[in-house]
């Protein structure tokens, strides 16, 4: 699966289970880029 794929997958999930409530801004770049090892371009094109 792609890393981008993985993201998707996580973020979506920390959403489902309420990690994230409404209104919850998400990981920065930089924070995505640490916790997941990704390249800026994999961080960004998840964020926008």
């Amino acid at each position: 699966m792609p890393r981008w794929k993985q993201l998707y997958e996580i973020l979506a999930e920390r959403i489902r289970t309420g990690e994230y409530a409404p209104g919850d801004r998400l990981l920065s770049v930089m924070a995505l880029m640490d916790e997941f090892g990704l390249a800026v371009a994999t961080s960004c094109a998840k964020t926008a």
